[in-house]
């Protein structure tokens, strides 16, 4: 999501009992692949007939591969939180200090 977010942006995550999960929200989604899991931020998308995915939103071709929610066979997927909100640190201008 570093085209969303980027690197050293924090975010804030509601659960699923206090907020709907909606088409276009940024999730936090929880995927076990053999036994390990990974927590991931992505955008979900719900096409017209219903199929839920995970965008990635990424410009690191790695991190390009949709990830689908609804098939069964593939990684276990779950949502776990909406993203609500994000923090950003902003980087101070380095100044040089002033001659004596």
């Amino acid at each position: 999501m570093d085209l969303v977010y980027p690197h050293g942006s924090k975010v804030i995550c509601a659960s699923l009992d206090a907020i709907e999960v909606q088409n276009g929200d940024d999730v936090l989604a929880r995927r076990c692949r053999s036994g390990l899991y990974e927590t991931t931020l992505k955008r979900l998308h719900i096409n017209k007939a219903g199929r839920r995915m995970l965008l990635p939103q990424s410009s690191r071709p790695e991190h390009q591969e949709p990830l689908p929610l609804d098939d069964p066979g593939v990684d276990e997927v779950e949502i776990i939180g909406v993203v609500v909100a994000e923090f950003r640190i902003r980087p101070r201008p380095k100044v040089k200090p002033p001659r004596s």
